[in-house]
C-alpha cells in the first residue's frame, strides 16, 4: 500500500476556487491513480482529494 497524504492535498485561496478546481471521483486525476495502482499492483490511499459535488445544495462547507 502507498499513502499520498501531504503531496496530494492543495490549499486554495477561496472556497470558490476550490469548488471550481474540484473534480468528480471518476475524473482524470483519480483515474490516473487507478491506472497506476493497477499497473503496479498496489493499493493506494489518497488524502485530501477535492471532489466535485454537482448538487451545490449538499455541499458541507465545514468539510471543504
Amino acid at each position: 500500500i502507498r499513502f499520498f497524504r501531504e503531496r496530494f492535498y492543495y490549499i486554495f485561496e477561496t472556497i470558490w476556487e476550490r469548488l471550481e478546481k474540484a473534480e468528480p471521483i471518476d475524473g482524470p486525476i483519480i483515474n490516473q491513480y487507478r491506472e497506476l495502482a493497477k499497473q503496479h499492483q498496489l493499493w493506494i490511499s489518497l488524502h485530501g482529494f477535492h471532489q466535485r459535488c454537482y448538487d451545490l445544495r449538499f455541499i458541507e462547507f465545514g468539510r471543504l
